[in-house]
């Protein structure tokens, strides 16, 4: 895998390490990098190069902007088909929210949703399907009551979904979060996350 230290992560919403990690709490691993002066870039260098696997997905999911960190959340699922149970459903799923990705709209949040109620949450699919449905809009439709997604909830999700699918790779695991880190960080560098 290409070091970050090498690629300038220009789609990062803030290069303040610690303004992205105001919104989750850090583990002990990251608090042990982060000095005061730490961008979001080397941190995610940092926790990559010694093997922080879910340490370093998480500041990614948080760091991208939604779509981009949703995006990823769907490719980490194309690979994980693979290993999927349900196949067919998985990728009907990866289709919904890559439509969601390419023109967000209520209407296909919701049907990911529902969707994704179906796969469980033992499937990573589930997981990239919660978190576009914490992307925007109601997280109680049909309550009465309105309410908004907690500020990166939706980067919890695409954490959970990397996370889950490195684990259920069982014996690839670690070969499987690598590739899954090298996309978020090509996603994180201008490029489309594609490789292969």
């Amino acid at each position: 895998m290409e070091s970050t230290a090498q690629r300038q992560l220009t789609r990062l919403r803030s290069e303040d390490a610690f303004e992205i990690c105001r919104y989750f709490e850090p583990t002990s691993a990251i608090q042990s990098f982060l000095t005061p002066n730490i961008t979001s870039s080397l941190l995610i260098h940092s926790l990559t190069n010694n093997h922080h696997w879910f340490d370093a997905a998480n500041v990614i999911a948080h760091s991208l902007q939604i779509r981009a960190s949703l995006w990823w959340a769907c490719l980490i699922c194309r690979d994980h088909v693979a290993y999927a149970s349900d196949p067919s459903s998985l990728n009907a799923l990866i289709v919904m929210i890559e439509d969601w990705v390419k023109e967000p709209s209520e209407e296909t949040r919701l049907a990911v949703f529902h969707r994704a109620n179906l796969l469980g949450n033992r499937s990573p699919g589930y997981w990239a399907g919660m978190a576009t449905f914490w992307s925007m809009g109601n997280i109680t439709p049909g309550s009465g009551i309105e309410t908004p997604p907690p500020p990166y909830m939706y980067a919890k999700g695409v954490a959970a979904c990397i996370d889950l699918a490195a684990s259920l790779a069982i014996s690839e695991r670690e070969s499987f979060y690598r590739h899954s880190l090298a996309r978020g960080i090509d996603l994180a560098a201008g490029g489309n996350g594609l490789m292969t």
